[in-house]
């Protein structure tokens, strides 16, 4: 992703003395490269709901790549344009309705230095952390003189190097945790499948885990974590699913974090929660903030 975004930049840097409809088309073009794989799964729901959002997200890059092309002729152009670049996740993730911020450049720094970023400037600042070096090494290939070169290097293993120093995890954490992630897949197309299906689905994963840790296999977990909706059955009015989840709980004497879709307030409505789960009973829930009832 950073190298793609260099691309861009070199791209953006080369088309000066553009027209504006050459501009807009480039961002287009990038938009449908970048958005077009990276949302396929969207199909799951519908290939309608697919093509809308992609070309909703692809929209985007329209004012991103004027602006990054305008950003590119100034003087600090690396930092003007890492709060273009900042500004357009921005936009992307506030709308329409609740927004889209999938894809921000900050989703790739996992399992890299610059990971660490994250605690310190929060996502958008290592976005715009990691947009430097891609500017960066815009100039390491392009820069104008060899000097400029091995600086615009060196930046690059400077930060990637703060990076690597920074801490990382949990303010003040102490120890470790072994955690279990449950992934017990979907039996189809969204939501055409039986009601409860996925919930076995995930009962029967969770049980050949326990399996394992019983052959000793693999280690017993502290927790257990299921993927949001493992169930489309709430435990909490449903009998068979709660007694289903308390038992495996007691089997892998380790609490486990629901995810599913929860009866809401009325019939109509629902619940997209995630709730730890122990062999006593439900304890700790958390509501999606963004969609704390939906339709």
């Amino acid at each position: 992703m950073v190298v793609g975004v260099a691309g861009l930049i070199w791209l953006a840097r080369g088309l000066d003395g553009a027209r504006k409809r050459t501009v807009a088309v480039t961002g287009v073009v990038y938009g449908l490269g970048f958005m077009g794989p990276l949302i396929w799964w969207m199909n799951a729901v519908s290939s309608g709901a697919y093509v809308a959002l992609v070309v909703a997200e692809t929209l985007f890059f329209i004012p991103i790549m004027l602006a990054l092309r305008a950003a590119t002729r100034l003087s600090w152009w690396p930092l003007a344009g890492a709060g273009v670049w900042v500004a357009g996740e921005w936009a992307r993730g506030g709308f329409p309705f609740t927004g889209f911020p999938w894809g921000r450049l900050a989703h790739t720094s996992i399992d890299t230095p610059f990971s660490s970023y994250a605690r310190l400037v929060a996502m958008p600042g290592t976005s715009a952390v990691l947009f430097g070096v891609a500017a960066l090494l815009v100039v390491v290939v392009v820069g104008p003189a060899l000097r400029t070169r091995l600086l615009a290097g060196a930046g690059v293993l400077a930060l990637a190097g703060v990076g690597a120093v920074l801490p990382t995890g949990i303010a003040g954490a102490d120890g470790t945790r072994q955690v279990a992630l449950v992934q017990g897949d979907v039996p189809g197309v969204f939501l055409t499948w039986p009601r409860g299906e996925i919930f076995d689905l995930h009962l029967a994963e969770t049980a050949r885990l326990a399996d394992r840790i019983d052959a000793g296999e693999v280690p017993r977990p502290d927790m257990v974590l299921w993927p949001e909706n493992a169930t489309d059955i709430d435990p909490y009015n449903n009998a068979y699913a709660r007694n289903q989840i308390e038992n495996l709980a007691a089997r892998l004497q380790a609490p486990i974090l629901v995810g599913g879709l929860f009866d809401g307030p009325t019939v109509d409505t629902s619940y997209n929660a995630g709730v730890v789960w122990t062999e006593n009973g439900p304890g700790d829930r958390y509501v999606k903030l963004q969609a704390g009832a939906v339709r």
